[in-house]
């Protein structure tokens, strides 16, 4: 990706769709997300050039093995083809501050607040399924995340 295709994609930031950093997208998505071809993201994979790509042994294995990358590194990536930090923890405060601004005063690691939003974003989204109101997010907000959320593959513990 060149440096002005990299500035193009941070001068609008409502381009980057509102994702939680830590969740991952195959690779398609992140081709998409980039303007680029899945076998562009394949030729940076093996020069070792583009975004890191998460290690397959941390998921459950899966027929064909697709490349997934988590969003975070995608976005950090690409802020840095263009001189710019950002980093997984500011990313994550910038989606709570977004998406469910009570996560964003508290204490504790990045990580540890992404699996509370994961537990919570779930009972919501089982509780919208159901026909229930949600307690803590918004329909749209559910809906909007609920088509990735259910592309996400199954981690390892």
């Amino acid at each position: 990706m060149s440096v002005k295709t990299g500035q193009k994609l941070f001068e609008n930031t409502s381009k980057w769709p509102l994702l939680p950093p830590w969740w991952l997208l195959a690779r398609p998505q992140a081709a998409a997300l980039l303007n680029v071809t899945s076998a562009t993201m394949r030729n940076w994979d093996i020069r070792g050039e583009g975004p890191a790509q998460v290690p397959p042994m941390y998921l459950r294995p899966t027929q064909g093995t697709p490349a997934y990358y988590q969003y975070a590194d995608i976005r950090e990536w690409a802020a840095d083809r263009i001189g710019i930090q950002y980093s997984f923890d500011d990313q994550c405060l910038d989606f709570f501050e977004q998406v469910f601004p009570i996560l964003t005063g508290g204490t504790g690691s990045m990580m540890a607040l992404a699996s509370l939003f994961d537990e919570l974003f779930c009972e919501d989204r089982n509780a919208l399924r159901a026909g229930k109101k949600p307690l803590r997010l918004n329909k749209e907000t559910i809906e909007s995340l609920d088509i990735h959320f259910s592309r996400q593959p199954v981690r390892l513990n």
